[in-house]
């Protein structure tokens, strides 16, 4: 909806009337929703087919990904006969108007062929040479102050202040969060069940671990859990949540500089193997108890009675050892590792796409080489700015309304929704793209007029010159 009301605009404001305006809206919107009904249904067959391989494997599933994402850019474009490269400028007929003709009177010819072979011969702030330069010094930047820290950390100076800093989160955390324990009751009723349902040998270990500790203080620490909040006496969230809230437009500016480094230092440690060492003291540690812990408790408050709870809740065992021995349909490997390697491969498969779409959109609706270009540009600034958004508002999203994501289906539909609305139009906004419909060209540059002349005018004539 929002890539054809981009289209929509672009026609009205090269002075084209409604019609034309919504055959490139909707020509926008036949080739996405074709390309993401191919995507969807080749995604689901591929991953389906081969799916002990994309399991088994953390490059996988991203690398699949991207070739399907590709093939179907390339076909819904040829079904919906959108052109894979560059469209030719259009030739203008040279027909003079008495605009022009006063438009020449006013000011000197000479002066403004200049201007324009000026214009014409100025290399793009965005150049490809100019990109790699600023991606190179953000992940150098990145690296540079994470070696940094670890540095600083082995100092007295550095020591004092983590540990300054370390006091005062805790102090922080005290109140948005709370430790939990089990009882020793509930302790060895877990483990009953455990026993009971063919975890004999976790059971023993689980008993061995917190006998001790129960026998000393009847009580076993089970973790540390997020305080939450009910919002209309409904929706329940989290504190931490609430508290981050102001903080979401730094954390907006601060993900869009940064995230050429994050990018590449997730998918350095994506890819980095983990070396026998690290294997060894996994083996060793005490499993962490308390999802299962925290699961017993809700199967608790359903089946009080101890036969029922030993049932439905052996159930639930069965089926997540089950799960964990399916090594074909189930994966073992950390979906946000696969998710930042999707989300890089996707992005470098489909730049080239919408930077030339939106060079086409602007040649079609009468406007010149130059003007596509920068168009073009703009159009990648804002899909580079989307992903960084895209990160925190999704981030945001989930984490607070974790309970009603993970618990219903409808609720999670309705968080990616929307997600996905104030994605899209922060992204815009950061572009100085319109969100709403532009009717009138004089209407789109009154929208422009606003942004470089308001209180942003700064950032807005920052962003023109990127793109210019």
């Amino acid at each position: 909806a929002f890539m054809g009301k981009d289209f929509y605009n672009k026609a009205i404001s090269k002075g084209n009337d409604e019609k034309i305006a919504k055959k490139e809206e909707r020509k926008k919107q036949k080739q996405e929703i074709i390309e993401n009904l191919i995507e969807a249904f080749s995604q689901y067959a591929m991953l389906a087919s081969f799916s002990k391989f994309t399991n088994s494997k953390i490059w996988a599933a991203p690398v699949l990904g991207a070739v399907i994402g590709l093939v179907a850019r390339i076909l819904s474009r040829f079904m919906s006969h959108t052109p894979l490269t560059r469209l030719e400028e259009m030739k203008k007929p040279d027909i003079p108007n008495l605009e022009s003709f006063i438009e020449e009177i006013k000011e000197d010819k000479a002066n403004q062929k200049e201007e324009k072979s000026q214009v014409q011969n100025k290399k793009p702030l965005l150049s490809l040479k100019n990109v790699l330069l600023a991606l190179g010094a953000s992940i150098a930047i990145g690296f540079g102050l994470k070696f940094g820290k670890m540095q600083l950390a082995k100092t007295n100076i550095g020591k004092e202040l983590f540990e300054t800093v370390g006091k005062y989160k805790n102090k922080l955390e005290g109140k948005l969060s709370e430790k939990i324990y089990a009882t020793q009751d509930e302790m060895n009723e877990l483990i009953e069940i455990l026993k009971a349902n063919g975890e004999e040998a976790f059971s023993k270990q689980l008993r061995t671990q917190s006998q001790d500790i129960l026998n000393r203080k009847h009580k076993y620490f089970i973790g540390i859990e997020d305080k939450t909040t009910k919002l209309f006496g409904k929706i329940e969230v989290k504190n931490r949540q609430l508290l981050e809230l102001p903080l979401l437009p730094f954390k907006m500016l601060l993900r869009v500089v940064s995230y050429p480094y994050l990018m590449a230092n997730k998918l350095y440690t994506a890819l980095r193997k983990t070396n026998s060492q690290d294997i060894k003291n996994v083996k060793q540690k005490f499993p962490d108890i308390k999802n299962l812990y925290l699961q017993y408790k809700d199967f608790k408050a359903k089946y009080p009675n101890f036969d029922e709870l030993n049932q439905k809740f052996g159930e639930y065992i069965k089926n997540h050892r089950l799960m964990s021995l399916d090594t074909k349909s189930t994966s073992k490997i950390e979906n946000a590792k696969v998710g930042v390697m999707a989300q890089v491969f996707g992005t470098m498969t489909g730049m080239y796409f919408n930077m030339t779409d939106e060079y086409n959109n602007t040649i079609r609706s009468g406007g010149t080489k130059d003007e596509a270009s920068k168009d073009a540009r703009l159009r990648g600034l804002n899909k580079f700015f989307r992903m960084s958004v895209q990160a925190v508002i999704s981030s945001y999203l989930n984490t607070t309304f974790k309970i009603q994501y993970a618990t219903s289906i409808f609720y999670a539909q309705i968080i990616n929704f929307i997600s996905t609305i104030l994605t899209d139009t922060a992204s815009r906004q950061l572009t100085g793209m319109p969100v709403q419909r532009i009717n009138t060209p004089e209407e789109y540059k009154e929208y422009q007029k606003n942004h470089k002349e308001g209180p942003m005018a700064w950032y807005y004539n920052m962003i023109d010159k990127l793109a210019s």
